[in-house]
């Protein structure tokens, strides 16, 4: 042992333990008053001999340093990055409210040329007022211009609240104008605009104010200006007509004037494609489509069972006396579920199953040790047939929420699949209770998916992707699925070879000696070299039927430049979750008067953690 070299390196200087003490408070979440205590201060003042502990304050301006440092380094890095995506969500912790971000994109490897996944945070900044469509609209766009990534965000990931729809659908860049957003339904008039943005669960955060109300306030209010100068002799000599004129002409004005101010609003505010976070969407499948199922018999055995259950989970919860006799009867406690954790109530729902099946008798003797209903025959049937149902939905969040190894790509294909499994349930015989519950989950899914099968950027993502490829498509439309690549492949190509001649023409010109000749040579070239590319990389590639991995991409060029754009995006914003899940441990109640600043430097030093020294063997750290 004395032999092997130390694990940790010698603190010599002032810097170097002033980086040591902070970076001691950045990982381990603690605050500026650590270093304060004295149990600190006699522990580090015995270590480092002549060297000084510096003042909180002093910590707090080292902190601003390396957030600034860290800062340019990340923005350097996206600097080198040509397709990015953001996630984006709300957060509300001890009367303050937070918009969190998260950028992610492919990047490859140091030492290699794997396509890696690279994850950063971007912030949690602070949200005045209510979490309007415009307010998030221009929290968003703000950040995207500070990182320097506006132009590069090919696609935001936010859940399915509709201040955020709203806001996207109000404020997409020109680009976007006239084009579904990338994931999102195609809305084709007023009404299912409508429905767009009400279909969902978050209606809180928008405000709604009375039209009438301001139009009628406004009136008064120039009514009110206009007899208070007639009183002074302004316009007391005027004919009513006039005096109505100028009423009119007052509040044309200010309309205008507000006309202006929205305009000008747009005009500063361009925000990238929208897309649905996945894991939201089927969290909304199985909680509010199956809550408003209407089928008698079905909702007599879920509301049934959801009461006894409700019952024992609150005595475990609410009672130190009652966890420790389920922990001794059981020897593990129930999973209480959490509204805001997806696949948290089928957890929940699995772990009574299984004291039910393997531990029946423990079981009911805690039901009659606290006077609760026991699970009656069919009850149990039901709670086994939800289960079976269920996992493919669970299935399919887990693998959604996957951040390093999952893209964009991955959307129709789990999609299939759980499609598939859905209809098979529906086909089985066995299935007695829960026969409402697969046809609503079926038609769930269709409703809120079915227009993710027809979007050209998603098909792209998921063909390009060599563990997927052409595996989900049904015989009859893998034609027009390879022709899409081709097309795209074709367009990629045209693009480079036009780019290559003009580039050729600037040098024969820059020469003095331009020929005919060999424009047209160069252009018959140009036109072999795109027909052979367009149909031998694509034929190429889908002629290798078995899925492959990332490196496979480095013998098909064009088809990486595809993946590496459409696939940037991740399919969740399960990202965000994890960076609140963080802000959460940084921002508790002892801690509330932390200053915004501080506790948004905190949170992005601590995400990023040790990336900013090498970005190429830390891809990832908001997981």
């Amino acid at each position: 042992m004395n032999s092997s070299s130390p694990k940790f390196k010698q603190i010599s200087s002032q810097e170097q333990l002033d980086e040591a003490i902070l970076n001691h408070i950045i990982v381990d979440l603690l605050p500026f008053s650590e270093i304060e205590k004295e149990g600190f201060q006699e522990l580090v003042g015995g270590l480092i001999g002549p060297l000084v502990l510096k003042s909180r304050r002093s910590m707090a301006r080292l902190l601003s340093k390396k957030y600034e440092l860290n800062k340019q380094i990340l923005i350097a890095e996206l600097e080198n990055v040509e397709h990015v995506s953001t996630t984006a969500d709300c957060w509300t912790s001890h009367r303050r409210s937070f918009l969190g971000m998260t950028a992610h994109w492919h990047g490859e490897g140091k030492n290699s040329k794997d396509i890696i996944r690279r994850s950063a945070c971007l912030g949690v900044r602070r949200v005045y007022g209510s979490h309007t469509y415009d307010v998030l609209a221009r929290a968003m766009a703000d950040m995207h211009a500070e990182f320097k990534i506006t132009s590069k965000v090919n696609c935001t990931i936010t859940d399915n609240g509709s201040n955020f729809l709203k806001a996207f659908k109000m404020f997409s860049s020109k680009e976007n104008e006239g084009r579904p957003p990338r994931g999102s339904s195609n809305v084709d008039n007023e009404e299912e605009v409508d429905d767009y943005l009400d279909d969902d669960d978050e209606e809180d955060d928008v405000v709604y104010v009375d039209i009438g109300e301001i139009l009628d306030s406004h009136y008064n209010e120039a009514r009110l200006s206009l007899e208070i100068e007639e009183r002074n002799g302004a316009t007391e000599q005027l004919p009513r007509s006039e005096k109505e004129g100028t009423l009119n002409a007052t509040l044309n004005n200010e309309d205008s004037d507000s006309d202006n101010d929205i305009c000008n609003i747009v005009a500063h505010i361009h925000l990238p494609r929208h897309f649905r976070c996945t894991c939201h969407s089927l969290n909304l499948i199985a909680t509010t489509d199956v809550k408003n199922i209407d089928q008698r018999q079905f909702n007599k055995l879920k509301n049934n069972l959801d009461k006894k259950l409700s019952a024992i989970w609150n005595k475990q919860s609410r009672s130190s006396l009652a966890s420790d006799y389920i922990k001794d009867k059981l020897g593990e406690l129930f999973i209480i579920h959490n509204a805001t954790r997806w696949n948290s109530y089928y957890n929940s729902l699995c772990k009574v199953n299984y004291f039910q099946s393997k531990k029946s008798e423990e079981f009911n003797a805690i039901m009659d040790h606290f006077k609760l209903k026991k699970l009656t025959v069919a009850e149990q049937e039901f709670l086994k047939e939800f289960i079976k149902i269920m996992k493919p939905i669970a299935d399919a969040l887990d693998v959604f929420q996957n951040e390093e190894k999952m893209s964009v790509g991955c959307v129709l294909p789990v999609l299939t699949v759980l499609k598939e499994k859905l209809v098979i349930f529906k086909d089985n015989r066995s299935v007695i209770h829960c026969v409402p519950l697969v046809n609503c989950l079926l038609e769930g899914v269709e409703r809120r998916f079915s227009s993710l099968f027809t979007d050209t950027n998603m098909i792209l993502a998921a063909i390009s992707d060599p563990h997927f490829k052409l595996s989900w498509i049904s015989e009859g439309e893998k034609s027009t699925a390879i022709d899409l690549l081709k097309k795209e492949v074709d367009r990629r190509t045209s693009a480079s070879v036009d780019a290559h001649e003009s580039s050729l023409d600037e040098a024969s010109l820059s020469d003095g000696s331009p020929t005919r000749k060999r424009k047209r040579n160069r252009f018959l070239d140009g036109l072999r070299k795109k027909v052979t590319t367009e149909i031998g990389e694509v034929d190429r590639f889908f002629h290798e039927t078995v899925p492959g991995s990332l490196k496979d991409l480095d013998r098909f060029p064009t088809i990486k430049q595809i993946f590496l754009e459409y696939n940037s995006a991740l399919p969740s914003s399960a990202a965000c979750e994890r960076l609140f899940s963080t802000a959460g441990l940084i921002f508790v109640p002892k801690r509330s008067n932390l200053s915004d600043s501080n506790f948004d430097k905190l949170v992005f030093l601590k995400q990023n953690g040790t990336c900013f020294r090498n970005w190429q063997l830390c891809p990832s750290k908001t997981s």
